[in-house]
């Protein structure tokens, strides 16, 4: 695709190649459309031609030199959740435990996938794909030994995690936070778990509390 600084009228009666890129701009006929998406052909002569609006929320996808643009058939607008902690939970000790009670209600929170249960934190992947999960969870400490643990699991199986080890007092909010990329199948759960191995931690339910996953592919 090739771009163009137009600076003069555009011109929609006319499907013929305008050279004059500094002037005007010749559109085919059927660039009328609201919506439109202009775009330089390439065919032997080219010239701008337009591609009908695709459906809302809809990608627009190039497909390298001479090729023309799509929209993908994947809609970005409903690819993903985002959820605030609702309440405290816990103490948690040495039992893993899915954070659950979770808020998708509220901007700027919100759930356009669909397959999130927020009230027990378990999100089923509706179709085969690449996923991004983020959290970030904020929580008090029982004492100053142990370890404190919050993990990603797929299908119930620890996938990826960090390790907080407390050296600071224990009156004063902690914070953690995991991000990854992992290529899920259909059906699978995922749920961010929270253990110990000494102690105990409460979640906190601040704006420094969310669990969020996007769709990319």
């Amino acid at each position: 695709m090739s771009a163009y600084i137009v600076t003069g009228p555009v011109d929609v009666g006319t499907t013929a190649l305008q050279t004059n890129i500094n002037g005007n701009i010749s559109l085919p006929d059927t660039a009328t459309i609201y919506g439109d998406v202009l775009f330089i052909n390439g065919d032997a002569t080219p010239h701008v031609q337009a591609l009908a609006p695709g459906p809302n929320g809809f990608v627009l996808t190039t497909h390298g030199i001479g090729a023309a643009p799509t929209w993908s058939g994947v809609s970005s607008s409903t690819s993903g959740f985002s959820a605030r902690k609702v309440g405290t939970q816990g103490p948690i000790g040495n039992v893993p435990t899915v954070i659950s009670g979770w808020s998708t209600a509220a901007l700027p929170e919100y759930d356009t996938i669909g397959t999130f249960n927020p009230v027990t934190g378990i999100f089923v992947t509706p179709s085969n794909g690449t996923y991004i999960i983020s959290a970030k969870i904020s929580f008090l400490i029982s004492n100053n030994s142990g370890t404190r643990i919050i993990s990603i699991r797929i299908a119930g199986i620890e996938q990826f995690s960090t390790q907080w080890q407390p050296n600071a007092n224990i009156n004063i909010q902690q914070n953690a936070e995991l991000i990854t990329q992992l290529s899920l199948t259909a059906g699978q759960t995922v749920s961010v778990v929270a253990y110990t191995t000494n102690g105990t931690m409460t979640i906190q339910p601040s704006i420094n509390t969310w669990f969020c996953m996007a769709k990319l592919s």
